[in-house]
């Protein structure tokens, strides 16, 4: 879904990678004993086109650099790009589970859970996302453009309300769930694709 292809791996070594704990501790109930200290040693000597292993790095930095400088940029063209193809390019390129967890409507991401669930709500569906062909927010999947002129790390990048993600932009106050891109009007309702003049905070 994100565009990555991996060769010469194991459905077992992907989940390492991915670093999803769900997947892998599943594919492990039926594995051989000795199978899985065996992989996860390949996975860590030989790595993959990809890394060792997904790191959020890439996204925590995006999201940092437009809290860091938004404001400064007085909300501008450069404002725009940081969230629309920075974080939402980041954010192109997590992982299922990652995604699975953005888009939970249940939980935030702060606090940080205390222990793991036994499952994982697997869910890529988004309330509220962007179509500029249509000037309006329609039900939409995280990986799927609600049109040929939008897509995520184009003309959007994914937040949420007091309820969903650590990302918040204007107050916040809508509740749980995901909101696309549209950063307009310093208000707690997004409205516009990847619009201006929008308070943001960021923890994490």
């Amino acid at each position: 879904l994100s565009g990555r292809e991996f060769k010469q791996i194991t459905a077992f070594q992907y989940a390492l990678w991915a670093l999803d704990y769900h997947m892998w501790t599943m594919i492990q109930k039926y594995l051989p004993q000795e199978v899985p200290a065996q992989q996860l040693q390949e996975l860590e000597t030989k790595g993959t086109a990809h890394g060792k292993y997904f790191s959020l790095q890439g996204l925590t930095g995006a999201l940092q650099t437009y809290v860091d400088n938004a404001a400064k940029w007085d909300y501008d063209q450069r404002a725009e790009d940081q969230w629309c193809k920075k974080v939402g390019g980041e954010q192109k390129l997590l992982p299922a589970h990652v995604v699975n967890e953005y888009c939970r409507a249940d939980r935030p991401f702060e606090p940080c859970p205390s222990e793991w669930e036994s499952k994982l709500t697997r869910t890529r569906k988004v309330p509220e996302i962007w179509d500029s062909t249509q000037s309006k927010h329609v039900n939409g999947s995280w990986f799927i453009p609600p049109s040929s002129k939008d897509g995520l790390g184009l003309s959007y990048a994914f937040t949420g309300a007091a309820a969903g993600c650590r990302v918040r932009v204007g107050d916040g106050a809508n509740g749980g769930g995901l909101w696309s891109g549209p950063l307009s009007g310093a208000t707690s309702k997004l409205s516009n694709p990847c619009g201006r003049r929008a308070r943001s905070s960021w923890s994490g």
